[in-house]
């Protein structure tokens, strides 16, 4: 799998896909559930980066269901997150709405504030795709919250500027 990390921060996608899909091979084989659906989101992941959103959904969601059988519920909210995130970049905003949601309601129930965080960032962007800015700056002011209480800065600037960006609007 170090390989297809490598190629993935390198830009190399279809060698990263390659790679994981070997590594997907042997960790099913091997009944190793967590690593196969790990090699599986890392495709999607691929796949997204290249704009092949179809792929990359079919990927995630295989990832997902593995993750919900093995009842891994971190790794369940970050493809909600996943599949929300491609089918932002799709173009098909219902969709990605109602994954992010779902991604909330986990983040929120077992208190993981930086995914909650980063979360209701990108829920924000959705509703400011849809044309509905209340949402969006509401969705964008408890990022903010989180990540000014989790000290992270980077964020929290990025946060505001979205929130400039939705008074703008």
């Amino acid at each position: 799998m170090h390989q297809g990390f490598d190629a993935l921060l390198d830009g190399r996608y279809e060698e990263a896909i390659e790679r994981f899909e070997n590594a997907y091979r042997c960790f099913e084989d091997a009944d190793m559930p967590e690593k196969a659906a790990k090699a599986l989101r890392k495709i999607g992941l691929a796949y997204k980066y290249l704009s092949k959103y179809e792929e990359a959904l079919k990927s995630f969601k295989e990832s997902l269901q593995i993750y919900r059988s093995v009842n891994e519920k971190e790794n369940v909210a970050y493809l909600l997150d996943d599949i929300g995130s491609a089918y932002y970049d799709f173009g098909k905003y219902d969709e990605a709405l109602q994954y992010h949601i779902e991604a909330s309601r986990l983040y929120k129930k077992n208190s993981w504030k930086k995914g909650e965080a980063k979360n209701l960032r990108k829920t924000g962007k959705v509703y400011y795709a849809l044309g509905r800015f209340q949402e969006a700056l509401k969705c964008n002011k408890g990022a903010l919250d989180l990540y000014r209480e989790t000290g992270h800065r980077i964020q929290t600037c990025k946060t505001l500027k979205d929130i400039g960006d939705i008074y703008y609007a």
